[in-house]
């Protein structure tokens, strides 16, 4: 056991209490303690050893370790560093095993862990196991994640080394997200997996955001997998080598969006080794499994050493442009700032008001007024919380668009359900898809005179029998417009023009449309009305 004797200073130099870099030994303490910084790390030490502080891990590259498990003891799992599972409920996957909390299912011995799944009649279950979770004795806002580790074999075993939020700001899973360092499946035995679910993206859906790479024997071989994460993206490896990146940025999500990237938030460790399920079984489970293992060898946990990297204020954030100028949805972009050691976020202001902070370098305004001035201010922070100086922008919003030009379906106020894609259509750009039944679309738009219209809708579809709903929802009062049904384009990317059934009235004025879907199997690239 390693003694606790090493405190760094990180990020916008408040107190870290970090592991140790020494090698010598220690029994026990009485105290129970809590440590929390501004880096996002929050440990406890609860009463019994402390143990195996960061006393193997070396600081290279800037990494400073600052939460380990070395598993230099003896016994269960040392609860000031993990809590142990006790359920078997599927786990809304159809998992097979039953968690415990025994030896024959977590067992720390000779420098390392092993967390046994085993084939075994126990609490209406027929297979049992261990899932580790650190929860509330080591949570994380940024930083490398190391774990050495052997995988277990066997056709039905479903390994995980992966991170849940602590407290689940933005709601139930998926919204809050998820990060699988290493996810394994027995039916490929050599196969590793990284992947993140948010809310727009997760295998409920199908969009989840993931990939992986082979390595060879996974079963006797150790084998370190790791991920670094910050506020701009979380990278995945397998010894050393990069394989997958996940990017906090204009392609995967506009404006930092929580729908897209929940990962400003703590999240906790977790190790596990499920059995059977939606994925580990999804080919089947072998009749004739008695038992495997998953070996761990460490788990370690660094975070750059910014208060040493950094010794410069940001450079002035430069380079505003207005990308949307419709007035509900102003969006503004501006040039990445300058920083010796990275920028950790944007403070955005508008008419001198705090409004939001971002990772991306742009910011969406909705509920402005049309026709108006406003003044942007932009402030660049690095990860020591060090500013730049204040950078205005002025910009005066348009009018809504009108209902005699094209509207694109990407340009909508309000949404419910809907993401988007680059299209292939001509006019690129891009589309809205991932449709259900009673997804809406809203916009704001201007009716420039009276009249009798008619409306036409771009549309790709895989599927006959598909139809939406035109309504004016102005004032609050929902009125159907016209409906539009259509068939088969044979193809997502695939476009045509459909028509809607009938002609409506439209009075002069700004006017809020919602465009309602009534099946799915279809995407939108734009829509335009047609005075009579």
């Amino acid at each position: 056991m390693k003694k606790l004797l090493v405190i760094m200073i990180l990020f916008f130099g408040l107190v870290l209490t970090a592991c140790d870099l020494t090698k010598t030994k220690t029994t026990t303490t009485k105290q129970s303690t809590t440590t929390t910084s501004t880096t996002g790390i929050t440990t406890t030490t609860e009463q019994g050893p402390i143990v195996d502080e960061c006393g193997k891990a070396e600081a290279k590259d800037n990494w400073v370790p600052v939460w380990c498990d070395e598993f230099d003891y003896e016994g269960l799992p040392h609860p000031s560093k993990w809590t142990l599972e006790n359920k078997g409920d599927g786990f809304g996957n159809n998992e097979l095993q039953f968690y415990t909390r025994r030896l024959d299912n977590a067992k720390v011995e000779n420098g390392e862990l092993t967390i046994t799944v085993k084939k075994e009649n126990y609490s209406n279950r027929n297979y049992t196991s261990a899932k580790l979770m650190s929860r509330g004795k080591g949570d994380f806002l940024y930083g490398k994640m190391e774990i050495r580790a052997k995988l277990p074999m066997g056709k039905g075993t479903w390994p995980a080394i992966w991170m849940m939020p602590t407290d689940s700001v933005y709601g139930g899973w998926p919204n809050s997200g998820e990060i699988d360092i290493m996810e394994h499946v027995g039916y490929d035995q050599n196969r590793i997996h990284g992947t993140v679910h948010t809310g727009n993206y997760n295998h409920n859906k199908g969009t989840q955001k993931g990939n992986s790479t082979k390595a060879q024997d996974v079963y006797n071989t150790y084998h370190v997998y790791a991920i670094e994460w910050d506020a701009k993206s979380i990278k995945w490896f397998v010894d050393g080598v990069k394989y997958h990146e996940f990017k906090n940025d204009e392609a995967t999500n506009p404006d930092n969006s929580s729908g897209n990237w929940p990962f400003d938030q703590k999240f906790y460790l977790i190790l596990n080794v499920a059995f059977g399920g939606n994925w580990g079984g999804a080919q089947g489970i072998d009749p004739n499994f008695s038992s495997s293992r998953m070996i761990v060898d460490y788990v370690r946990v660094y975070q750059k050493d910014y208060a040493s990297l950094d010794k410069e204020n940001p450079g002035d954030v430069e380079g505003f442009n207005v990308i949307n100028n419709i007035p509900t949805s102003t969006k503004i972009a501006w040039n990445e700032a300058s920083d010796d050691a990275g920028i950790s976020h944007y403070e955005v202001y508008l008419n001198d008001e705090y409004i939001n902070k971002t990772a991306a370098t742009s910011f969406t305004f909705t509920d402005l007024t049309e026709n108006t001035e406003y003044e942007l201010k932009v402030i660049a922070v690095d990860y020591t919380g060090k500013k730049s100086g204040d950078s205005a922008y002025s910009f005066t919003t348009g009018t809504y668009p009108s209902v005699l030009s094209r509207i694109k379906a990407a340009s909508y106020i309000d949404m419910q359900g809907i993401q988007l894609e680059a299209t292939r259509d001509s006019d690129g750009g891009q589309n809205v898809g991932y449709i259900d039944p009673n997804d809406y679309l809203i916009y704001k738009l201007n009716v420039p005179e009276d009249g009798t219209y008619k409306v036409k809708f771009r549309i790709a579809s895989t599927k006959s029998g598909n139809k939406l709903e035109l309504i004016n929802a102005t004032d609050e009062q929902e009125v159907l417009l016209t409906e539009v049904t259509f068939g088969n384009t044979n193809g997502w990317q695939n476009w045509q023009t459909v028509e809607g059934s009938g002609s409506f009235n439209l009075t002069t004025g700004n006017i809020i449309i919602k465009v309602k879907a009534s099946t799915d199997g279809f995407n939108i690239n734009w829509f335009e009305f047609i005075k009579e």
